[in-house]
């Protein structure tokens, strides 16, 4: 689709504060008169303080603004999402893919891998890769890829192959006209204004604690942690798989950690139910963080039918009275206490496996940081990552940073000044704006 040919319309706004260059009201009105029949994206140059319309504010924002005696006028035109002034914003994770046009509020159909794009086979990883862009430029955008500029959020331990193998697929497969790695750091503290500030990850492979000062991220301090989405999501599984209830028809339930002959066939059967996408969709809507010990009301989780062609599904419904009869499970009983501190393997982290918690990563990053950034960092955390949209998870961090600090002996000699400096973005105004799972997809639409 052409620009000739997309839609767009324009409108005067009154913008303060712009200091332009004063301007009769006829020129205002003879280059708004102009721009609404070329439709053109650039700006008048007739009278003094023209403004060449570029890509604004959004991707496809162009604008020049004059100064009448009645004050500061501003015309905006902003093109369609459709056309071509549109930049794609695409953020690649290790396990989902956001994608969407700039100047959007929320990312378009986002969708989850079912491989890993840090462990497959070098051929297997291209065809996957062009399987979800192609499925993302038809379905989800529905637009041509060859009239697209596209903005990747780079994340910083991203490996370098499979940048270049990305970038190989955009110019060579699709034909994108260009494409910009830009740090996914900036881009979640742009969605927030500020420039500055400790950003905290947390993702599904790894937690990452990353200082940026100045829109500049300080990569020689950055810090990870194994323990995020996945390991959480693991230790769930193991959890239910052996304390949780399964629920029937009748009211009887049968403990899936019991003993006897049935135990083999419940616990096979809730092993075929407890399925990545269930395990996921229980931690994003039971679990939160709790700062101490509550009695928490135990809650049913209605399960999925099982596949009826699996071997599975043909042994639990034959005739042995011992196993369980598929039809009448209906639900999953989940104590109150796994789903109040399964999130405990975020911060206590694991000591025998030499593995920190999130709280010691960000100590940590603090630590190596010069002295005179320390405070400007604390101040100024923001979390990030769809992990971190656990509830109750700013609250829980900020007390076990306080914990760590007044009685860990590796911190409380340089970081004990910080105890009561900790802010997260959260308790802001503009840290509520967006969800912290599309913050960096959001700080790519407003890159100009």
């Amino acid at each position: 689709m052409s620009s000739s040919s997309s839609s767009s319309y324009s409108r005067l706004s009154a913008t303060p504060g712009l200091g332009r260059t004063p301007t009769s009201a006829a020129d205002l009105s003879a280059r708004f008169a102009q721009q609404l029949g070329t439709g053109s994206g650039s700006g008048s140059s007739s009278g003094s303080g023209s403004v060449a319309g570029g890509s604004g504010v959004g991707g496809g924002l162009s604008s020049s603004a004059t100064t009448t005696g009645l004050g500061v006028t501003g015309l905006i035109k902003r093109y369609s999402v459709y056309g071509t002034e549109d930049r794609v914003v695409l953020d690649l994770g290790s396990h989902s893919l956001k994608c969407g046009f700039s100047g959007e509020a929320q990312p378009r159909a986002p969708g989850l891998y079912s491989l890993d794009l840090h462990a497959a086979p070098p051929q297997q990883l291209r065809d996957h890769v062009i399987y979800h862009l192609h499925r993302m430029f038809t379905q989800a955008l529905m637009t041509d890829a060859k009239l697209r500029k596209v903005l990747i959020c780079d994340s910083p331990l991203c490996p370098l192959p499979l940048k270049k193998l990305v970038a190989d697929i955009l110019f060579n497969h699709f034909q994108v006209p260009a494409v910009l790695y830009f740090p996914a750091p900036t881009l979640a503290l742009l969605s927030t204004g500020t420039t500055t500030g400790l950003v905290v990850d947390c993702g599904h492979l790894e937690a990452a604690v990353l200082p940026v000062y100045d829109a500049h991220p300080l990569i020689h301090h950055i810090r990870t942690t194994p323990v995020a989405g996945a390991a959480l999501g693991k230790h769930l599984r193991a959890l239910l798989l052996e304390h949780a209830t399964l629920l029937s028809d009748s009211s009887s339930a049968t403990n899936a950690g019991a003993t006897g002959a049935s135990s083999s066939s419940s616990s096979d059967l809730l092993n075929s139910w407890l399925s990545p996408g269930v395990v996921e969709d229980i931690q994003c809507r039971l679990l939160f963080a709790s700062p101490e010990m509550t009695t928490t009301t135990d809650v049913d989780y209605p399960l999925p039918a099982p596949d009826p062609t699996s071997p599975l599904s043909t042994t639990i419904t034959s005739s042995d009275p011992s196993a369980l009869p598929q039809r009448t499970i209906r639900h999953l009983r989940i104590p109150g206490w796994i789903r109040e501190r399964a999130a405990e393997i975020w911060f206590q982290g694991d000591p025998d496996q030499d593995i920190e918690s999130i709280p010691a990563t960000m100590l940590n990053v603090l630590l190596k940081v010069p002295l005179d950034l320390r405070h400007l960092m604390a101040s100024t955390c923001l979390l990030t990552g769809s992990a971190a949209s656990l509830p109750n998870f700013t609250h829980r961090l900020h007390i076990e940073l306080r914990s760590l600090i007044t009685s860990h002996p590796k911190y409380k000699p340089a970081l004990i000044h910080l105890t009561d400096r900790f802010e997260f973005q959260d308790a802001k105004t503009n840290g509520l704006t967006f969800p912290r799972g599309n913050r960096t997809w959001i700080g790519g639409t407003l890159l100009d």
